[in-house]
């Protein structure tokens, strides 16, 4: 991985344990796509994708995100990660970890595609 791709998906992970939606959605090309893999939805173009990571960063506290790098080749790279947050249920606060790996397709300088593999089935078992 050149040191410019690790820069720039180090930034990417900064932003994202700051919930700062609009840094990291400046990561992305304009034209740039969010897929979440477990859901099917889609993020298309910088402003939906800070839209949408706003949406999500609100939803949930404490969120933080621990990375590991797992290389992938030439086209893209990927990142195993480990997210941790807590929620409020019926007045009983409660941890909640993910584990999943993240894709990104780079050009220019910027991302122009991330993809997000977790398992849907563990999370709503870990809600319910």
């Amino acid at each position: 991985m050149s040191g410019d791709a690790r820069a720039l998906i180090e930034c990417f992970y900064r932003a994202y344990n700051v919930q700062d939606s609009a840094g990291a959605a400046s990561l992305y090309a304009v034209t740039g796509e969010h897929h979440d893999m477990a859901t099917g939805s889609a993020s298309i173009g910088r402003s939906e994708i800070q839209t949408d990571l706003g949406r999500f960063f609100g939803q949930f506290r404490e969120l933080h995100w621990n990375y590991e790098w797992v290389a992938i080749g030439r086209a893209g790279h990927a990142a195993r990660y480990y997210l941790t947050f807590q929620v409020a249920k019926q007045g009983v606060e409660k941890s909640i970890e993910v584990t999943g790996v993240h894709t990104f397709s780079l050009a220019g300088g910027l991302i122009v595609e991330t993809r997000d593999f977790w398992n849907f089935q563990d999370l709503s078992t870990q809600l319910a």
